[in-house]
């Protein structure tokens, strides 16, 4: 074949033809990359594949055509991570330099196969891996541009995801939240045209489905100050209706927002909002506590709490201290915000959790405030935890000197609490067996029992 095409030079014959009348691309370079493998056989595999690329381009085959001829056109879920990505975007390269009149991108190749919304899902769910975050994010900037070169407007891509048949709703988020990137990107490269999108979002859509556009929009600089400025007049005009603060809740569609929804402007106007109803109808009070409770439901709130008292935004930290409050108010007891605070789940780092001191304050302020129902944080600290799962718990917090003192402290209450039931020398000795702390904990009982012994009542327990 060498001896053919170097005699011939302007008609080169190639093999791919005749072995792809047995075997499909996606095939013959499994078998390629299998010859690469042998030295007996890697000097023609090399060759096979060379030649791939020059039939390839000179019939000249497209990169689209290319890209279901290597099969990773079947199937759109797994294309960014199949081993053949890689030789088809060389193909790609080679094929645009070769044929710059027709050259075409990845993204355009992918949406020509695939369609938009497909690769739009693709990419979403792309994201979420570690090994196809980085070329996922790319191309989603990649097809912004695509859309923008291509001269479409929001409206022209909110159709193309179909959007339009769903408006109310939105229940799809990542094609929602790629055409609200879009719209960003639009407006950025276009601000004259900023307000014409805005007017015409607001004359197609009401209430819950433009708020649930207006959201997400308000996290980007370009569209943050409209989006802000028409949900403040539709919060103007709900008050003005008498709208409850519940339903003000649903039509500013905040139960969409997400976890981080106590750090958006839109819920502090809500706040607002909530104070501003409540002095204008002093019969008919509102919780915005509940309201959350109820759109949101106890596992949104406690992550969304998480985040707020992890927040560097005052406003967020204040919004997570009045939750606090609002369960003082209900009387909730110490050992259950323990839990909801989701303390539990740290484990051994438990006291040494940031959240653990706003616990701790919580336990303060509970005791002062219902000195009846009073509560020790060893009791506290027992109801969440057994004594041989505590225990450790303890032995971590006393090597952080930050809670050094407070360790040893819950250490002598614990061991008080095993004196106060006379426990068994076999018993603590059988609890303490795997403890690192076993030693020391075990010499401090036998030390407090001592004390403990009287002449007079001895105790159960003799020191050896």
């Amino acid at each position: 074949m060498d001896d053919f095409n170097t005699k011939y030079r302007e008609e080169p014959t190639f093999m791919i033809p005749t072995l792809n009348k047995y075997f499909s691309d996606d095939v013959l370079f499994k078998m390629i990359e299998t010859a690469k493998n042998t030295e007996r056989t890697k000097d023609i595999a090399s060759k096979v594949e060379a030649d791939w690329f020059q039939a390839g381009l000179r019939k000249p085959k497209s990169p689209n055509q290319t890209l279901k001829d290597l099969g990773l056109g079947q199937t759109i879920n797994s294309l960014l991570e199949s081993p053949l990505l890689d030789m088809w975007v060389k193909y790609m390269d080679a094929f645009n330099a070769r044929y710059p009149d027709k050259k075409t991108t990845m993204i355009e190749a992918f949406s020509h196969t695939f369609g938009d919304i497909d690769v739009t899902t693709m990419l979403h769910a792309a994201k979420k891996k570690d090994w196809t975050r980085n070329i996922a994010t790319e191309l989603e900037s990649a097809q912004l541009k695509m859309w923008l070169n291509d001269k479409k407007s929001t409206d022209d891509v909110f159709k193309l995801l179909k959007l339009d048949k769903e408006a109310n709703s939105f229940r799809d988020k990542p094609l929602f939240n790629t055409w609200v990137s879009y719209m960003n990107f639009f407006i950025a490269e276009n601000p004259d045209k900023k307000a014409r999108v805005f007017s015409a979002l607001e004359t197609r859509f009401s209430d819950r489905p433009l708020n649930t556009i207006l959201n997400p929009a308000s996290n980007f600089p370009s569209m943050e100050s409209t989006a802000t400025k028409i949900q403040t007049s539709k919060i103007q005009d709900y008050l003005a209706r008498e709208t409850s603060p519940e339903k003000a809740f649903e039509l500013l569609a905040l139960d969409g927002v997400g976890d981080g929804i106590l750090s958006t402007s839109v819920f502090q106007s809500w706040l607002n909002y909530v104070k501003d109803f409540n002095k204008r109808s002093p019969k008919h009070q509102e919780s915005w506590f509940k309201t959350l409770l109820i759109r949101c439901g106890w596992d949104g709130v406690d992550r969304m709490i998480e985040r707020a008292l992890h927040s560097q935004q005052a406003d967020t930290v204040k919004i997570g201290k009045m939750v606090l409050q609002q369960w003082l108010d209900w009387v909730k007891v110490p050992k259950d915000t323990f839990h909801f605070l989701k303390l539990r789940d740290a484990d051994k780092q438990a006291l040494t959790s940031p959240k653990f001191n706003t616990w701790a304050k919580y336990l303060d302020d509970f005791n002062q405030r219902y000195p009846n129902q009073k509560t020790t944080m060893i009791d506290a600290l027992r109801d969440n935890f057994t004594d041989r799962n505590l225990l450790p718990i303890l032995s971590v917090a006393r090597k952080d000197p930050a809670t050094e003192k407070l360790a040893i402290n819950l250490q002598n209450a614990l061991i008080d609490e095993w004196l106060a039931v006379d426990m068994q020398l076999k018993d603590l000795e059988l609890m303490l067996r795997h403890e690192v702390s076993y030693e020391n904990m075990l010499e401090r009982y036998l030390t407090k029992l001592a004390a403990s012994n009287k002449a007079s009542h001895p105790h159960s327990l003799k020191v050896p």
